[in-house]
């Protein structure tokens, strides 16, 4: 869990309101924010009527999208384990989340899992009446970070500013 809300961008929202970096023309594909009440992955994307809604993410498909650990990874992980406990230094895991790792069931989460377009989009019916400020780093790092200010009314954005 972090601290912050990540929000990620739909292609066409980026498109049509402009959501891009200024240096290297990619879009914004995540934003960041602490305006929202709970600390979950979230992505504006058009509902069927064509109007921008905020969805909040699903967690990873864990039956879908398994894969089991090779003899030579499982080795790995218990040589660490075994050298780290051994020189009471500090564990550093080389697995990315504990979420990815299900060393019992011998396999792990695949990465693709946390892609937004493989996860469920579940809209949020009672969202009030509010600004949001989001702020997006691109990946050119020309421009440190974009802010983004955001209003919603009974959870379709009413307008996006640029700052």
């Amino acid at each position: 869990m972090s601290l912050y809300n990540e929000i990620y961008v739909h292609e066409d929202v980026a498109k049509d309101y402009g959501l891009y970096c200024i240096n290297c023309n990619q879009p914004f594909g995540k934003l960041q924010t602490q305006d929202l009440d709970d600390f979950n992955e979230y992505i504006l994307k058009y509902d069927k009527k064509r109007k921008v809604r905020l969805y909040r993410l699903s967690n990873p498909d864990k039956k879908k999208f398994f894969s089991l650990y090779s003899k030579k990874q499982i080795e790995d992980y218990r040589m660490k384990e075994l050298y780290y406990s051994c020189h009471n230094e500090r564990k550093i895991d080389f697995f990315v989340d504990s979420y990815d790792l299900d060393i019992d069931n011998g396999g792990y989460v695949l990465p693709e899992a946390f892609f937004p377009e493989n996860r469920k989009a579940k809209l949020i019916k009672d969202f009030p009446h509010q600004i949001c400020f989001f702020y997006g780093h691109c990946k050119c790092k020309k421009k440190p970070y974009m802010s983004i200010e955001i209003k919603f009314t009974d959870g379709i954005v009413k307008y996006i500013k640029k700052g």
